[in-house]
């Protein structure tokens, strides 16, 4: 697991819930505790990752990677909250939002790089890319149901940067059903081989 990509989960969730510094829990207690948890879980990831567990295979392509996708969040999240909510000066916790949003949808790309550097992935991978591509997918769901149904509709920015989130997932989606030799139920693997076949590892290899 890219512990790369973890660092960048434990700057969203930061980022997104800030609003724990103001407002107050009695509001919506279930909410705040979820909050606090989604925090505390993820820092204690990348403190199991980076002090217990802390071999890493990620080369060095991985920390640019990670440093680009979390520059451009930066830069990208004041002019994206500035069109979507048609004002100059926007508040700067609305800013936040705006960057975990941005930041989230490209969170997994140090994932699926680590996933293609590594010659012999394991299965745990797998398992975890899909959990996360399934948890994004049922998002859009909601989003088309309250499209249809709910007069708060979801915000314009959560859900570009969601489907462009998605997208990345179905990459991986498409590796997983071009596999020809093993399952995942079976305790297979994602191999060289079939990280070829994918949209990515194809793009890669034409442009080599």
């Amino acid at each position: 697991v890219s512990v790369i990509s973890q660092a960048l989960y434990a700057f969203v969730f930061c980022t997104r819930y800030i609003d724990l510094f103001w407002k107050n829990p009695g509001d919506n207690l279930w909410n705040f505790i979820f909050k606090i948890f989604y925090i505390v879980s993820s820092l204690y990831i990348l403190l199991l990752m980076t002090r217990i567990f802390s071999r890493t295979r990620e080369r060095e392509m991985s920390y640019r990677l990670g440093a680009y996708i979390l520059l451009g969040s930066l830069i990208l999240a004041p002019f994206i909250t500035m069109i979507a909510e048609k004002m100059w000066g926007p508040p700067f916790s609305n800013i936040l939002v705006n960057f975990s949003l941005i930041l989230e949808s490209v969170c997994v790309l140090p994932q699926l790089l680590l996933l293609r550097q590594t010659t012999v992935p394991t299965v745990i991978d797998s398992y975890y890319l899909v959990a996360l591509g399934a948890y994004r997918a049922l998002y859009i769901c909601n989003w088309i149901e309250r499209y249809a149904t709910d007069t708060v509709k979801p915000e314009t920015v959560a859900v570009i940067f969601g489907v462009l989130q998605t997208l990345l997932y179905v990459d991986f989606a498409w590796v997983y059903y071009s596999r020809q030799r093993v399952k995942l139920r079976s305790g297979g693997i994602v191999d060289a081989d079939d990280l070829s076949k994918s949209w990515r590892g194809g793009e890669a290899g034409a442009g080599g």
